[in-house]
C-alpha cells in the first residue's frame, strides 16, 4: 500500500525536520501539523470501514442501539490514545495518564447501555 509508505515518509521527515531545526515552537508545532495531516489521510481510510460495519447490521439485524455503545467506546479510546501521545510528545506524562484513565471511565459509561442489554438477556 503505497499509502503506508507516505504515512511513514511523512512522519520521517518530520522527525529529522523537528531535530535538524532549532526553535522550541517549531519542534512542537511541526509533529502537531504532522500528525493532523496523518489523520485526515487515515479518515479516508475509515469510510470503508463503517460502511462494511453497517452492512454488518443490516445482515445480523442487530439494532443499532446494541452496536452504537461499541462505536463510541472505539472513537474514545482513539482519542484519548491521540490526546495522551500528544502529551507524552510534550513531555507531560502524568496529564497522559490523566487522560487514559479519563477514557475508561468514559469508556465504561458510553458501554452501560450495552451493559444492560446484557444483564437484560441473562436475566
Amino acid at each position: 500500500m503505497a499509502e503506508v509508505v507516505q504515512l511513514a515518509a511523512l512522519a520521517v521527515v518530520a522527525a529529522l525536520l523537528t531535530r535538524l531545526i532549532p526553535g522550541k515552537e517549531f519542534s512542537i508545532l511541526l509533529p502537531l501539523a504532522a500528525g493532523l495531516v496523518v489523520m485526515n489521510l487515515v479518515v479516508e481510510f475509515l469510510r470503508p470501514v463503517l460502511s462494511f460495519a453497517e452492512e454488518l447490521q443490516a445482515l445480523t439485524g442487530l439494532e443499532s442501539t446494541l452496536l452504537e455503545p461499541v462505536w463510541k467506546v472505539l472513537g474514545i479510546t482513539l482519542v484519548c490514545r491521540l490526546g495522551a501521545q500528544l502529551c507524552v510528545g510534550a513531555e507531560q506524562k502524568t496529564l497522559a495518564e490523566i487522560i487514559l484513565r479519563g477514557g475508561d471511565v468514559l469508556g465504561l459509561y458510553a458501554a452501560l447501555p450495552l451493559l444492560r442489554a446484557v444483564v437484560a438477556l441473562v436475566s
